[in-house]
């Protein structure tokens, strides 16, 4: 498992990679749900098991993926996941015993050709459970999207602001370069040129943050 924000620090993603883990957490709910329903269905149609067992080694790479991140998912990397993984409910673990028993009712499965009547209740009662779990992960993921977006417009409008305020410095001195250019009479002829560009450009650097901040 990754280290989580430092206190003081977010961790933004973009847009794109979060959608993408959202997606994967979402699929998630839908692939615990075939599993059980595969293993269920596997007594009198044996086809049905190796869809369970595509779809169980599926779930488990994907939530080791989540969970440990790789070269392009970042793993658990925000606090409110890392809380909800393995906080006081421990949901990292019952994802773990899900996987865990949907492994052991494959193996009994493929020695007993059918699946034993003492997990069936067990697989029905765990298949409700899980996907209440996955269901708080993904909304997790949605919430930190949001969260992370709001935390990007914020920092776009610092970063205008600042070059709104350095424009209008920049704007200051270059009329009171004009002033001192005109003073000055034919020797800051070239000066006042200077100075006149540097307001065409301040005011141009204006007009563009403005227009920024209306299309956000």
């Amino acid at each position: 498992m990754k280290k989580t924000d430092k206190p003081g620090q977010h961790t933004i993603l973009n847009s794109d990679r979060m959608v993408a883990l959202i997606n994967l957490s979402g699929r998630q709910r839908m692939l615990s749900q075939r599993i059980v329903l595969n293993l269920m269905m596997s007594t009198h149609h044996p086809e049905a098991l190796a869809h369970a067992k595509e779809a169980l080694a599926l779930f488990s790479q994907t939530h080791t993926l989540l969970v440990k991140g790789n070269h392009e998912y970042p793993g658990v990397y925000f606090a409110a996941l890392e809380k909800v993984l393995f906080g006081p409910e421990d949901n990292e673990a019952k994802i773990r015993q899900f996987i865990q028993h949907c492994q052991q009712a494959i193996s009994a499965c493929e020695s007993n050709q059918g699946l034993p009547a003492a997990m069936i209740p067990l697989l029905g009662e765990e298949a409700s459970l899980i996907v209440a779990v996955l269901n708080q992960i993904t909304v997790t993921y949605e919430n930190e999207s949001k969260h992370c977006e709001l935390l990007r417009r914020k920092k776009q409008e610092n970063l205008m602001s600042s070059i709104q305020k350095i424009a209008k410095e920049a704007k200051i001195v270059s009329f009171n370069a004009q002033v001192i250019a005109a003073r000055s009479g034919d020797a800051g002829k070239e000066f006042a040129v200077v100075a006149s560009v540097m307001t065409d450009i301040t005011n141009e650097i204006e007009q563009l943050v403005a227009k920024a901040l209306v299309s956000d």
